[in-house]
């Protein structure tokens, strides 16, 4: 009898410190979330952006953008990082755009308009971007002509997968002119068409889930979302219907 009690009492133990475990997770899950909200501050975390490509376009990648302080006397920069996993075809160069608008209801991307330009830059008969230079970027480029800044996305991996990383002072956060609430394009080679687009918006849990390809808690559990927090933006890609 004393040894069957001592067994429930075990049990009730073992029961409430999961429980307790439990409450702490999903602590930690708000505050992660919470500390990622949108900010008024150009230079804070305001949560990843986007979702992966999930279509029959076999297209899967991630673009984040991150504002990074210049500290004092230095200009502040977003950091624009690039990896698409797998999809595109190797040995072509695509052109990637922001747009001004977001992706139609059904997934149009003939609906997200031109290439943001809130400074009418690309109006100029001799538009020139200066390619690499981006203390020039304001002056001489379409804020989402990330082509002319960057170069085009170009594969030279079998699978269709690139990475990279860029450095843009000219991109905002809020405002006016902010990318959020955008949308992002990948065009084919050549600027024919629209291959795939995205939003550029507020990534939620499951997004997140989804990106890391694991549930909340298993991220959780492995700290993978650490990977997620210095980004403030994410996009991810439907296959194109321009």
């Amino acid at each position: 009898m004393k040894l069957f009690a001592t067994a429930l009492l075990i049990l009730a133990g073992v029961l409430a410190a999961a429980a307790a475990q439990d409450d702490i997770d999903a602590t930690a899950t708000r505050d992660i979330f919470e500390d990622s909200a949108p900010s008024s501050d150009p230079n804070a975390l305001i949560g990843t952006i986007g979702a992966p490509f999930t279509n029959d376009s076999g297209v899967q990648g991630v673009i984040t953008f991150s504002p990074e302080s210049g500290g004092p006397g230095q200009i502040n920069t977003m950091t624009i990082s690039v990896e698409i996993h797998r999809g595109l075809k190797k040995g072509f160069g695509f052109p990637w755009s922001i747009r001004q608008n977001l992706v139609g209801p059904k997934g149009e991307c003939s609906r997200t308009g031109d290439t943001l330009d809130p400074y009418g830059v690309h109006t100029t008969a001799n538009y020139a971007c200066q390619k690499g230079n981006p203390n020039a970027f304001q002056a001489t480029c379409a804020l989402g002509d990330l082509s002319s800044k960057f170069g085009n996305l170009n594969i030279t991996e079998e699978n269709g997968s690139f990475s990279g990383k860029f450095s843009d002072p000219s991109l905002v956060l809020t405002g006016a002119n902010a990318v959020v609430n955008r949308s992002l394009v990948i065009h084919q080679p050549g600027g024919k068409g629209i291959l795939a687009c995205a939003n550029i918006r507020s990534l939620s849990m499951e997004d997140s889930a989804a990106v890391s390809g694991a549930t909340a808690h298993t991220i959780l559990l492995h700290g993978s979302l650490a990977s997620f927090l210095p980004a403030v933006l994410f996009v991810g890609f439907a296959l194109g219907s321009a």
